[in-house]
């Protein structure tokens, strides 16, 4: 504790005699100006090396969107083994069902869920049917503009550019080899979307995952497996005819 005692020493002084703060000062050295830190420009030809990542940034980001939507202007149909994993932001907990889901241009859709319920969608293009076997309840309702627009556009009836504001996405998270991060945002709001993320192949532009998220802070994964494209179908499944004895109930649109 030595090295305080001068410093104990000049203020028990300076309260003994009064010393004003003036004169303390003027005993004390003189404060030392301190150096300001140093600006550090960015040169022009750094500036020109970020102007040139972004650049190749929205040439490649401008590419995938191509391949994607070349691929499924290029696609009649296609079939895939598909697992929903629903994340409830009220319920804290996530609800996982099974599956397989077939579509075909123009509208027509096949999507079968077989775990852990029993529920079936099926569209002849114009119209869309939803049914709960538990329930034994059929809801009907027009396709265009109900289906959602993600799945208008796996259905060959909507445009990317056109009906979202696209961007790379951020979060590392949603990043895998080989594959492109697709952000999309509704340029039309919707209730039921806020955003969407599309994992897509690098090479064939097909969607391998979608990642959809709502306003309430819900966010829905559906991952497809087993893809494949232009199948031989049989047209029928497009068909649907209540089961006897369920309850049919109208949406709006009719």
């Amino acid at each position: 504790m030595t090295h305080l005692r001068p410093m104990l020493n000049v203020l028990s002084l300076s309260l003994a005699l009064g010393l004003s703060g003036s004169v303390m000062a003027d005993i004390a050295p003189p404060p030392q100006p301190q150096e300001a830190p140093p600006v550090v420009e960015e040169s022009p030809a750094a500036d020109l090396e970020k102007a040139e990542e972004k650049r190749k940034a929205g040439l490649a980001l401008d590419a995938a969107v191509e391949r994607v939507q070349k691929a499924y202007e290029g696609i009649k149909a296609l079939r895939a083994d598909v697992t929903q994993t629903s994340r409830l932001s009220s319920l804290a907990r996530e609800e996982v069902q099974k599956g397989n889901i077939t579509m075909a241009k123009p509208g027509r859709m096949r999507w079968v869920f077989t775990e852990p319920v029993e529920r079936l969608f099926v569209s002849d293009g114009k119209t869309l049917y939803m049914y709960s076997k538990d329930d034994n309840q059929v809801i009907v309702q027009p396709l265009q503009g109900q289906s959602g627009i993600g799945v208008d556009f796996l259905l060959g009836l909507g445009d990317i550019r056109k009906d979202f504001e696209v961007a790379s996405v951020v979060e590392t998270e949603y990043h895998q080899a080989g594959r492109d991060a697709l952000a999309l945002t509704p340029k039309k709001p919707t209730g039921a979307i806020s955003r969407m993320i599309f994992s897509v192949d690098g090479d064939s532009g097909l969607v391998q995952e979608v990642w959809t998220f709502d306003g309430m802070g819900n966010r829905t994964h559906l991952q497809f497996d087993g893809l494949t494209v232009n199948p031989e179908l049989d047209n029928t499944q497009f068909e649907f005819t209540p089961p006897e004895g369920a309850e049919v109930l109208e949406a709006g649109g009719f």
